[in-house]
């Protein structure tokens, strides 16, 4: 689970298997409703990555709610790759912006 500020968001089945190695590239994807365009999105930003910075990336997929099977198409790829990292949201609060 990842929290950040406060627990304003908080990440279920997250998995960082690269927590001791300081990488070139993090790029991070919300995820809602995308079953059938996850394999097509992980394979080219896998790619550019790859070319980029040959391992030294990881890839943070976050599940926002789906109602497809986006969350077991996303689960199936952690299992698979170490460049790889996601879960679900599960709580989202005060997210409101506030000018001083």
């Amino acid at each position: 689970m990842i929290g950040a500020r406060g627990s304003m968001l908080e990440v279920q089945g997250s998995r960082v298997s690269r927590a001791n190695e300081s990488l070139a590239l993090s790029v991070v994807a919300p995820c809602f409703n995308e079953q059938e365009s996850l394999p097509e999105l992980l394979r080219r930003l896998c790619a550019v990555c790859q070319s980029c910075v040959a391992t030294s990336f990881e890839i943070v997929l976050v599940d926002d709610s789906s109602t497809d099977d986006t969350c077991a198409t996303l689960q199936a790829y952690l299992e698979v790759s170490p460049n790889i990292v996601g879960g679900e949201i599960i709580t989202v609060t005060n997210l409101h912006y506030r000018p001083d």
